[in-house]
This record gives C-alpha cells, structure tokens and sequence, in this order.
C-alpha cells in the first residue's frame, strides 16, 4: 500500500471521529441557562423542602448574579461610550469647580464685610 494513501486515510479517520465527537457534545444541554444548575433541566426536581429552587440557590444568589449581569452591560456600554462618559466627566468637574469658586467668593466678601464690622466698631470704641 501507498504510504500517501495510509496518512490520507488515517487523517480522515480521525477528523470523522472529532467531527462526531463535537456534535454529540454539543448536543447535550441545550437550552440550558446559567442560572440553572447541573442536571436541573433533566427532570421534574423540586428544591428544598419542596421549594422551586434548589439547596444553595437563594434569592440573594440570583440577585447577586442579576447584579453581575447589569454592571457587565454598564461595563461593556461604558466601553463604547467611554468619550461621552469622559466628557460627562469634564462637565460635572467643571460645574463643581465654578461652585466651588463661587463659594470661596460668597465666603471672602463676608469676611470682608466683617473687617469692615470690626473696623467700624473699633473706630467708634475709640471715638
């Protein structure tokens, strides 16, 4: 026999084999969600003590994984947008510097409205 026809063969054979191999794994578990755990979809299965979820899945674990979800699309959107966050960023520095301002001169011109006070009170004392 060829020693070409051999290896061609041989390469055939095992790319038969992966190829079914991968389609009879990819064929378990479908429609399974994250959310549900190992095995859940097989059967009709009650959680604990007859609940609908089961031992170790709580409320607080689904809103926790609920939670994960959205700040991954806050994440993944913040992404995209990351110039408008930045420049939402600058604006609201900005705003919060010019209040800023304004507060440190509302605070100067009472002070100096006070040394005028004082002036005024010492030069009537002395009077």
């Amino acid at each position: 026999m060829d020693p070409k026809f051999i290896k061609f063969f041989i390469i055939m054979l095992s790319s038969v084999f992966l190829v079914s191999s991968l389609a009879l794994a990819g064929g378990k578990g479908k429609n399974k969600s994250k959310s549900t755990p190992p095995g859940w979809e097989q059967g009709e299965k009650t959680g604990w003590k007859g609940g609908e979820k089961p031992p170790g899945l709580t409320e607080d674990k689904i809103e926790k994984r609920h939670k994960a979800k959205m700040n991954a699309g806050d994440q993944d959107e913040a992404a995209g947008g990351k110039q408008k966050a930045e420049k939402k960023q600058k604006k609201h520095k900005e705003q919060y510097e010019s209040e800023i301002e304004t507060e440190k001169q509302k605070r100067e011109a009472e002070l100096e409205t006070e040394k005028e006070k004082l002036k005024s009170r010492t030069k009537k004392k002395d009077s």
